[in-house]
């Protein structure tokens, strides 16, 4: 890659998902290549599976010679961590990311990489769909939709989103360098989410725009684990925790009021039958209750 030129890395952070991320770096051998430069650089955030081994095997098996194909390892887990530490090696102008249960589509780099040439967007949020089997599935459609834990991306053309999904989205370098790079506080390994959302709230702050590259599209695996009543209140109180240690919100003038709001339409909708909107109603009912939690816990802390 000649320093300054277009040019495109694909960065991937994972951490003891050997078998999904080697699903992942198969189906990027798939890809239709861009008309710039690109790599694929993944960060192996502490795993202690066979996930170094299998990157080791990767990685000497590049066709280009080591150009392709670059990998690091952590010794201290952090999603956020790992992502940071990735910039420090990557060489595109223009920075991919995918989580590593994800699946692109053939067309998906050559999506991103048309996307910024005719946009002058700061960041982009990509398509993110459930696979089409889960969606013929009566009842993992109902999970999905009710428990809102894989997540799903898929909104209007030319939409301008107000935050990213890291399953699926792209940011300029020169971007990651004018707002800083993710807050290894949040994220999984630290408080277990966030990190993306909150990246796009800062270049957005900075004056910058997200945009909606809908043509780059992936599709998320379902993770039966992550469609039950316990991962759904786990994963909105870690929801509820990452938003409140970044945004601060004062517990008794915004978190109180809209949690009792929750409260009310979570018991209104349970006696209509509205099974989709009570769980909704739920999970910012957990949300909300976490954030209070987080806030009294930091106060006592200060005090103390």
């Amino acid at each position: 890659m000649t320093p300054g030129a277009p040019s495109v890395s694909i960065l991937v952070a994972s951490r003891n998902r050997a078998g999904s991320l080697r699903a992942l770096l198969d189906s990027l051998e798939l890809l239709e290549p861009p008309p710039i430069p690109w790599e694929i650089v993944v960060a192996d955030s502490a795993s202690t599976d066979e996930t170094p081994a299998m990157l080791a095997a990767w990685r000497a098996a590049d066709p280009r010679r080591g150009e392709g194909r670059r990998m690091l390892r952590l010794d201290v887990p952090g999603k956020s961590r790992a992502l940071n530490a990735s910039f420090e090696i990557a060489r595109g102008s223009l920075f991919a990311f995918l989580d590593d249960d994800v699946t692109p589509d053939r067309s998906w780099l050559r999506e991103v990489v048309a996307y910024f040439a005719d946009n002058d967007c700061a960041a982009a949020q990509g398509s993110v769909h459930w696979p089409p089997e889960a969606e013929a599935d009566p009842e993992i459609r109902r999970r999905l939709e009710c428990y809102r834990t894989i997540v799903r991306v898929v909104l209007p053309a030319r939409s301008r989103p107000l935050d990213l999904v890291g399953a699926n989205m792209a940011i300029r370098r020169s971007t990651i360098e004018r707002v800083g790079g993710f807050d290894e506080r949040l994220g999984a390994g630290a408080i277990g989410c966030g990190e993306d959302t909150e990246l796009g709230h800062r270049v957005l702050r900075l004056g910058g725009w997200i945009g909606y590259m809908e043509s780059a599209v992936v599709v998320h695996d379902v993770d039966p684990g992550r469609l039950t009543e316990e991962y759904f209140r786990d994963y909105h109180r870690r929801l509820g925790r990452s938003d409140q240690l970044y945004r601060q919100r004062s517990p008794l003038t915004w978190t109180l009021p809209k949690l009792v709001k929750s409260e009310v339409r979570f018991a209104a909708y349970r006696l209509t039958g509205d099974a989709a909107r009570a769980y909704a109603a739920r999970a910012r009912c957990l949300q909300y209750a976490e954030m209070l939690r987080t806030a009294w816990q930091r106060r006592r802390a200060t005090r103390g």
